[in-house]
């Protein structure tokens, strides 16, 4: 006979984990060093990740499907140390004038539904994508007085300034659709700890 899976799939070094323990609602996590990341069904669950690095996302259209990564930027720093973080926060995307059908022919608007067999009969439609961004609290393990973050541009520009919460000593921020982003810029002040 077959042995089952378990509900939880471990790597051999802990840093990623595939967890199918809720029916239909898949969801891995890798958590290295340098980077963070929870993609899947992610809900509204929070995630707790080592060293003190949680992000919280909000409700979005998709089914709760999505993904949030927090990855350093420079060399071949930790999270802990490094002095720039992107954070990326993604759920639905879809071309414009894209359109979706269950199969075989049956018209589903956008997002469609899980668990159904979808098609696009090839009408992918056209650029620009439209890609529904996360909104989530995120905490950090820095004081909030040394960090910074700002809301990118696609091509990677800084656009706003966002406000840096104090969250029992360390640092939080919120991102939602007022930004237009789906990447965010994260600066920490190392010289001041």
């Amino acid at each position: 006979g077959t042995t089952p899976l378990p509900n939880v799939l471990n790597s051999d070094t802990g840093e990623l984990v595939w967890d199918l323990s809720g029916a239909g609602q898949g969801f891995v996590t890798l958590d290295t060093a340098r980077s963070k990341w929870a993609w899947g069904t992610i809900g509204t669950r929070v995630v707790n990740f080592g060293g003190g690095f949680t992000v919280a996302p909000g409700t979005t259209m998709a089914a709760n499907l999505g993904g949030v990564a927090l990855t350093a930027l420079d060399g071949m720093n930790s999270m802990l140390t490094a002095r720039k973080i992107i954070l990326t926060a993604v759920r639905a995307q879809t071309n414009t004038g894209q359109n979706y059908y269950q199969y075989p022919s049956t018209v589903v608007a956008f997002p469609p539904p899980l668990n159904i067999q979808l098609t696009s009969k090839n009408e992918w439609g056209t650029a620009p994508s439209i890609v529904e961004g996360v909104p989530a609290s995120v905490t950090l393990p820095f004081p909030p007085s040394n960090v910074r973050v700002w809301s990118l541009t696609t091509s990677g520009a800084r656009v706003a300034s966002l406000t840096v919460n104090n969250s029992g000593g360390k640092a939080q921020f919120n991102v939602d659709s007022t930004f237009t982003a789906l990447q965010y810029e994260i600066e920490v002040d190392h010289a001041k700890l």
